[in-house]
């Protein structure tokens, strides 16, 4: 525990002596037997470095192409991406009976067909009619 001191003021000096600059002091409370005492440590200073809280190597594989990403390649992802891109005019029943025979998440199935679709520039089949909003109002 090193030592204690009767009061914060006396802490805040002893640390001082100690050479601990006056804004990296921190009083630490010590409740003792014989009562309240106090001691001191050198607070680590905050670093402005950002935290390496993602490995980035899964990331170095994707392409930024019209603001869509694309998946790196030997995951699941890539899988569906490759498979829609060998077949573009297959719909969404198809990939999902593929996707239940690979044992693919249904959700991911899904989510990345639709993206590889629009990175292809494929959209609505000629024969879906277009929603309400796209068609011009000439007013």
């Amino acid at each position: 525990m090193g030592l204690t001191y009767s009061n914060r003021s006396n802490a805040r000096r002893a640390a001082l002596q100690a050479g601990i600059e006056r804004d990296r002091v921190e009083i630490t409370v010590h409740k003792l037997p014989e009562g309240v005492r106090f001691g001191f440590v050198e607070r680590v200073p905050f670093s402005n470095k950002p935290m390496n809280t993602v490995n980035a190597s899964h990331v170095k594989n994707r392409i930024d192409e019209d603001a869509i990403r694309h998946p790196s390649s030997g995951g699941v992802c890539s899988a569906i991406w490759e498979w829609v891109t060998k077949n573009p005019q297959a719909t969404f029943g198809d990939i999902k009976n593929v996707g239940l025979e690979m044992g693919w998440n249904k959700n991911t199935v899904a989510r990345q067909f639709y993206e590889c679709r629009k990175s292809l520039g494929i959209g609505y089949a000629a024969s879906d009619p277009l929603p309400e909003s796209s068609a011009g109002n000439t007013a």
